[in-house]
Formats: structure tokens, sequence, C-alpha cells
């Protein structure tokens, strides 16, 4: 098949058990933006499903089978006391960790596929989602901006691949968590030159589901390998 992106999204239609002899893998998802020009605001949604559905009740049944989303708000609040000047508030929401249908059905993580050993990647490298398979990630922003001047608060909940985690872990007190807070900015100088850092603290808890529970009857009276880091990122950017 030359364009197989043509092929119908359903198993039933696409040619059952056929189909997947021919190790291909199905990755599909849906995209919606709304815009709010006069009160400076967007909705943005995507959702995809990465795994076959095999006739429209099966999608209907169980939709959120092989699931994710992501799911944003952005809000411009112009300054009137100072002209061209706003402050902007953006949150955010991406899920990639497998739903319990997902995992009932036997189903694998986002950008992995039983088809296609490599997965969703290309010469290795992950595609998609920064946070990879089985990760979820909520994010707060609230930034100043004027013209290409912007300074910002950014804080995030980064949880590691939860799908390897139940499924090679299982422990409920051992999750990998990262808690995050991070000063951005930029700065422009005679329009060409920018200039961009970031200053970013990061409280990593059971660093790489590292935890040792205690022992019996004390249950969560312990606490995992809990790590910091401190990150700084600078850089130039030339406009031609």
């Amino acid at each position: 098949d030359y364009f197989p992106v043509f092929m119908p999204l359903g198993l039933r239609a696409a040619g059952g058990d056929g189909e997947l002899a021919n190790k291909r893998s199905q990755l599909w998802s849906v995209f919606a933006r709304w815009l709010w020009v006069k009160g400076h605001a967007e909705v943005y949604f995507e959702y995809g499903r990465s795994d076959y559905f095999w006739d429209g009740r099966d999608l209907k049944v169980e939709m959120a089978h092989s699931g994710a989303f992501v799911f944003g708000f952005r809000k411009m609040i112009p300054l009137k006391a100072h002209k061209d000047e706003n402050i902007e508030v953006l949150m955010e929401f991406t899920q990639l960790s497998m739903n319990p249908t997902t995992i009932n059905r036997h189903g694998l993580s986002w950008y992995m596929s039983s088809a296609v050993r490599a997965g969703y990647t290309n010469e290795g490298q992950m595609l998609g989602a920064g946070i990879g398979p089985g990760s979820n990630l909520q994010t707060l922003q609230v930034s100043w901006l004027k013209s290409l001047k912007m300074i910002g608060l950014r804080l995030e909940r980064y949880v590691h691949n939860n799908d390897f985690f139940y499924a090679n872990v299982k422990d409920i007190r051992s999750n990998w968590v990262d808690f995050s807070a991070t000063m951005l900015g930029q700065w422009a100088f005679r329009k060409q030159l920018l200039l961009n850092a970031q200053l970013e603290y990061v409280r990593s808890l059971n660093y790489q589901w590292q935890y040792t529970p205690p022992p019996p009857p004390d249950y969560w009276g312990k606490k995992g390998k809990d790590i910091t880091n401190i990150y700084f990122k600078v850089g130039i950017t030339y406009r031609f």
C-alpha cells in the first residue's frame, strides 16, 4: 500500500486480522481550537487514539480505549495603565498514561506498538510530546508581555511514565513525580538582538521510582529518594 493514510479507521473495515498481519500501527487524532478575538483568549484541545477500534460499536462503547489528550487555555489581560502591555495566563493539561480501559484490553503506551517495534520514533528519537510515553503533565504559567519582551513564572507537575510504573513497580507510594518552578524572561535590544534566560527549580519525589518501604505496620512513614536540581539556561537570538 503506497497510501495507507487513506485506510479506514476501524480494524474490521480495514481487513480485520488480515490487516494485523501487515504489521502496521494506526495512530490518529482530532484537534479543535476556539479563539475569542475580542476577549483575547483561546481554548484548544487534541484527542487521539493509538490503537484500532474494531467497528463503530466498539468505538462508542469504549471510546476512551488507547486515548490520550491535550487541553489548554490561554488568556491575555491588557493593562489599561500601560499601553501595549499584557498579562498572559496559560493552563495546559497533557494526559498520555493508559486509562483502565486500555489496561484491561492489554493495550500499550502511546508511541509504543506491538507491530512497529520502534514505536513512534525517527532514527531512535521519540516523536510527539516531550514528556514521553505513559507520562502526564500539568502546567500553569503567568507572564508579563510587551512586544518581544517577556517575564514569567511557570509551575509544573510532571508524572514520569506511569505505564512503566504500574507494569513493573506497582507500589502506590513510589510514583516518580517532579514539581518545578521556573522563572523565565526574554528581552529585546535594538529590535534585532533577543536575550532569553530560564532559572528552574525541580523537586523530584521518588526519583526513578526509588522507594524503600518501611517495616510493618508503618506504611507511609518513610520517604523515597527525593532529590533537588536547579537548571539555568541562557540564549541569544539575532533577528536579521
